[in-house]
């Protein structure tokens, strides 16, 4: 009785200091519901670190835990770009921003996580490091392939002499009144000629005329395909966290792997697939822009509106856009063009417009080329649906995600909680028995998750495989009519 009521006033000892904790560090002020959310998250951390159980919780749930309190405290709200391969993601980004602040030949080696937010009147710049635990994660996953381009470029630019100035390196912040300056400092930061980019874990770019919410930001993402599993891991976990996801897949072919790509996008937003919005990229580069891609959009439709997609195809009709951010970017920046350039733009305007065009004006060439790059509409749909609803959105995926974590773990600890009753009732046998059937319980856990994984691998495949064959024989049915 003594032991047990020991027990007791460890736990509630335990149980205060998690108050006392969480009322210091993690108060929540902007919402009632979610402090007390937070709260009970804090004491759950606090009782698994310090009762031994820490181990025995799923793998995933305690990162989870970490994400969703961090979010609390800092209630952002994510709109996440993730592109496919040469789907023209930093053409977009450019598009929406209103000015070319990201580079349009990034390459692999140059791929970090970079948000856009309104600087409230300022220019600014932050510039966040890995630590060497985030190093080493990275470094484990870089060394899977030493013949990537990554790792060469690493070699060649002797960045390891580098590594030391700059893992766990304070945050470097910077501000500018001319707008030139805010780019060079950017390019500084992200240059695949630095060798310091490689150790730059985040970008975050504050615009002075941005026009957004103080708390929206747009996050540009590492590729799904990047050519270091550890930065495609972080897009993956990305888009978990992220309030909205705008997918960028190349419009005139979209292959095995874009689809694969697109399909697990929807598994980690298999809760809300109305914040996913596929574009269509670079349109004009179809020879009739305005009628093949109404023909693509229909095979896009059919391809995601399956339940584990959309769920629907009025959601897949609405959620998918065919633009061209090319040409919204030169219509803007049409003076700094080089003639050339003029020419090709002029060129492209001409493929949407049937009359004759000779005589049209620079001025009502940039008008109609603003009007058929779709992107005003994109984003008039954007902030009507997703930015100007922010805080309720934000609030209403809080407390979903908080039921899902509070779920999650009331089916682990129920697990143990039988588990524990069973070894338990063995003890009388022995203690190798009861080793044994620890072993056993621990076996049957890993290959419970092992086919749980395995059958999500094996749905995605046939999802992309059942697509490919539809493509496959809708083509041939062209070819003999």
């Amino acid at each position: 009785m003594v032991v047990k009521n020991d027990y007791k006033e460890k736990i509630q000892q335990l149980l205060d200091e998690a108050e006392s904790a969480q009322s210091k560090r993690y108060k929540i002020t902007w919402n009632s519901t979610i402090d007390r959310y937070v709260s009970s998250l804090v004491k759950t951390k606090t009782i698994l670190g310090n009762s031994n159980l820490t181990e025995t919780v799923a793998g995933g749930t305690l990162p989870k835990i970490d994400s969703y309190i961090s979010q609390c405290v800092n209630p952002e709200f994510h709109i996440a770009i993730i592109g496919v391969v040469k789907a023209g993601k930093s053409t977009l980004i450019n598009a929406l921003l209103g000015k070319n602040l990201t580079s349009t030949a990034v390459t692999p080696e140059t791929a970090v996580l970079t948000k856009f937010r309104s600087g409230k009147g300022k220019n600014f710049v932050k510039i966040k490091f890995y630590t060497t635990e985030d190093w080493t994660e990275l470094w484990s996953s870089v060394k899977e392939n030493t013949g990537s381009t990554f790792f060469k470029e690493y070699q060649n630019l002797k960045a390891d002499n580098e590594k030391d100035n700059w893992l766990n390196h304070k945050e470097v912040y910077a501000e500018f009144t001319q707008e030139s300056d805010l780019k060079e400092f950017i390019k500084e930061w992200t240059s695949s000629q630095e060798p310091k980019h490689y150790f730059v874990k985040e970008v975050e770019v504050g615009l002075q005329d941005f026009n957004l919410p103080d708390h929206v930001m747009f996050v540009d993402t590492p590729g799904l395909n990047d050519v270091v599993r550890y930065r495609s891991d972080v897009t993956r976990r990305y888009i978990d966290r992220a309030n909205a996801v705008i997918l960028c897949a190349l419009s005139k072919t979209l292959n095995t792997g874009d689809l694969q790509a697109i399909y697990s996008v929807f598994a980690n937003c298999r809760y809300n697939p109305q914040k996913v919005y596929i574009l269509g990229t670079q349109v004009d580069l179809l020879n009739d822009p305005d009628e093949e891609w109404l023909q693509l959009k229909a095979q896009w439709v059919r391809y995601f509106e399956y339940q584990d997609c959309y769920g629907s195809r009025e959601l897949a009709e609405h959620n998918i856009y065919g633009l061209s951010a090319y040409l919204y970017n030169s219509a803007i920046n049409f003076e700094g063009l080089n003639r050339k350039a003029q020419r090709i733009f002029e060129n492209t305007v001409f493929k949407y417009v049937a009359e004759e065009v000779d005589d049209i004006s620079d001025t009502e060439l940039i008008k109609v080329a603003k009007k058929i790059s779709k992107i005003k509409d994109f984003e008039k749909t954007l902030f009507k649906e997703i930015i100007d609803k922010h805080e309720s959105l934000l609030l209403e995926e809080l407390k979903a995600r908080f039921e899902t974590i509070q779920n999650d773990l009331v089916e682990q600890f129920i697990y143990i909680k039988n588990s524990q009753q069973e070894t338990l009732a063995m003890a009388d046998k022995g203690l190798d028995e009861v080793i044994k059937q620890q072993k056993m319980k621990q076996e049957e856990l890993k290959l419970v998750q092992q086919e749980q994984k395995s059958l999500e691998n094996a749905l995605l495949e046939i999802r992309v495989a059942t697509s490919e064959r539809t493509k496959a024989l809708r083509d041939k049915m062209k070819a003999l009519i």
